[in-house]
């Protein structure tokens, strides 16, 4: 026995699988007139897009706003670039992680939140927004360039204008956006010039971090510049830890939102790395991701998309977002309000994965049929292709069981995420520590939990939460 929807609307997180599947089903690619862009939407048109750098690139666009400001940030970030460039510094910034620049981080790992867990001993309610998905992510990854032990708060600070959304509102036009920018400029430009020092002092003071190795990498005689490096280093402090400390956050609701997940797990703990697994391709942390058409490229299933889609950024950016239904703070749900999940008893059938049937109507090329021109944005939603039917079997359900699970979240072809290794690892670690510790945690009421702005970022930014101790 499966759920696919809440019982109750607890959590404006609910509303977003309609959206997304309202998007989904208007067609595998779609031209949204309010927005003036495309979307392609299908797990496999997604695939085909992300997988071919020459058709669509993620460099810099003539059709997009710019300041000077995110112009230095993004030199270094090859997430924003095509090839050749993109090989290049890949390469340079591989060349760094080596096994003794990056030893096996799991010790590390289990330390910190040990440490964290640890300044909570003493409390039944706290926030595990507070005390583990936003400290845990950056502690970890800025002791990799060498930061200082008292600095990773500072970009933990800076992440929270870029990435919350809180100069935007239900939508991502050009005005949004050009107004973002302006207003985000002087923490992009104190992140630039803090992470130049450390170029700086590294020269002078080499060591063994991320940041000195890259200073003397070579790829085809070529090395770095200083601002390369700085755009790397300051990408990797700053986004590098967002995307874990939404999955964090997001694992919790989600094992919360289904009742009998924990204690199954606990059972069966092997069971752990598949359930972290759904996490992010039901909730995706970043739900879409751009592209520029460099040529003129054919699209197929083209329609508009209906006006009731154009809801998936719906949230006010700063606000608290309630709901009415308070959960006891008893960490076992009463049975009428438990929602089971597939894949959490022996009795219950793995779930398969791949349709061999149906498929979407793509055509020759990839997209299929409809021309559109080059310098054309393009929005790949893998929101919508993380739950496409034709890819998964029940894709609207939390089946900790399900495998293979070939969900494009963290990317897909030459950009997929460098840090999705280093953020399955601490979304794995993170609730086996929190289950050894306390004997049941839960969310006691989603009225205190706010949201970050889903238009920018899928994720919590406060999380109540009530635990229980042996």
């Amino acid at each position: 026995m499966t759920s696919t929807q809440p019982t109750e609307a607890e959590s404006p997180l609910d509303a977003l699988p309609g959206q997304w599947r309202s998007i989904r089903e208007a067609g595998p690619v779609t031209y949204d007139e309010a927005q003036d862009q495309w979307r392609v939407v299908d797990h496999r048109g997604v695939s085909a897009v992300l997988a071919d750098p020459g058709a669509y690139s993620s460099g810099p666009t003539p059709i997009a706003p710019t300041q000077q400001d995110f112009e230095t940030f993004r030199q270094g970030g090859f997430a924003g670039m095509d090839p050749p460039e993109h090989r290049t510094l890949r390469a340079l910034v591989s060349q760094a992680f080596t096994p003794g620049v990056v030893p096996g981080p799991e010790p590390r790992i289990e330390a910190v939140c040990a440490r964290l867990l640890d300044g909570v001993a003493d409390r039944d309610r706290f926030d595990l927004a507070d005390t583990l998905a936003h400290s845990l992510p950056i502690t970890v990854i800025a002791e990799l360039p060498g930061v200082p032990a008292d600095d990773p708060r500072l970009f933990q600070e800076r992440a929270s204008p870029l990435f919350g959304g809180d100069q935007l509102g239900d939508g991502l036009g050009t005005a949004d956006l050009e107004r973002a920018l302006e207003a985000t400029a002087p923490t992009v430009r104190e992140t630039n010039g803090y992470a130049l020092d450390r170029i700086r002092h590294r020269r002078a003071h080499p060591g063994g971090d991320l940041t000195s190795r890259p200073l003397t990498a070579e790829v085809d005689g070529t090395r770095p510049a200083d601002e390369e490096i700085a755009g790397w280093v300051a990408l990797l402090l700053v986004a590098g830890h967002i995307t874990t400390t939404a999955l964090l956050g997001d694992a919790v609701v989600t094992f919360d939102r289904h009742p009998g997940t924990l204690a199954a797990l606990r059972e069966n703990p092997g069971r752990l790395p598949d359930a972290v697994e759904e996490v992010p391709r039901l909730l995706p942390p970043f739900p879409e991701r751009g592209r520029r058409t460099t040529r003129p490229v054919v699209l197929g299933g083209v329609s508009k998309v209906p006006h009731s889609a154009r809801g998936t950024r719906h949230a006010p950016p700063s606000s608290r977002l309630r709901s009415s239904r308070e959960v006891p703070p008893s960490p076992h749900r009463p049975k009428a309000q438990v929602r089971p999940v597939r894949g959490l008893s022996s009795g219950t059938p793995r779930a398969r994965t791949e349709h061999r049937g149906h498929r979407t109507g793509l055509s020759k090329h990839p997209l299929g049929g409809h021309e559109i021109p080059a310098d054309t944005l393009l929005m790949v939603h893998l929101s919508a292709a993380d739950r496409d039917p034709s890819r998964f079997t029940d894709p609207d359900v939390f089946d900790v069981a399900r495998g293979p699970n070939p969900h494009p979240t963290f990317g897909h072809g030459i950009h997929f995420c460098f840090g999705a290794p280093l953020a399955r690892l601490e979304a794995r670690i993170t609730p086996h520590m929190q289950m050894e510790r306390f004997p049941a945690f839960a969310v006691p009421s989603y009225d205190d939990v706010a949201y970050q702005n889903p238009a920018v970022i899928v994720g919590v930014r406060h999380l109540p939460t009530v635990a229980t101790r042996p």
